[in-house]
């Protein structure tokens, strides 16, 4: 007996088995090409929303806790030849006039008009008056 009849003999013989193996590996195939698909689908559709989510901004500079002013702004703006616009960050909490309602973690931004014209799709909305904040 050759080894090619013994392998035969061996497959006719265990055909059951080696049919749930192939019905098996086809089916974890499937489940993972399938989530490889779904996750690159959501990965691509979230990177997508979160760019037009972003603007017109392609880089930042933190300074963490140092404040600068906006002559650094002018100047990157003259070197690079870029728009650029100076923002500033600070943490706060927000509480509501009439009534308990507060929140501990909020951050606080600071933007002139130049923040306003660097929004995505040059939809670009009104600063808000002096004394007024938008949410």
């Amino acid at each position: 007996m050759n080894s090619w009849r013994l392998i035969a003999r061996g497959l006719a013989h265990h055909w059951r088995t080696h049919a749930g193996v192939v019905a098996g590996v086809a089916c974890a195939t499937a489940a993972l090409v399938g989530a490889l698909v779904v996750g690159d689908s959501v990965r691509l559709s979230l990177r997508q929303q979160a760019m037009q989510r972003v603007g017109r901004f392609d880089s930042v500079m933190a300074c963490g806790d140092r404040f600068v002013t906006t002559a650094l702004a002018d100047r990157l703006c003259a070197e690079l030849d870029a728009h650029v616009c100076s923002v500033v960050q600070l943490p706060g909490v927000a509480n509501r006039s009439a009534g308990p309602a507060r929140a501990g973690i909020v951050d606080v931004f600071g933007v002139d008009d130049t923040f306003f014209a660097m929004s995505s799709g040059g939809r670009a909305r009104p600063a808000p008056a002096p004394g007024h904040a938008l949410l």
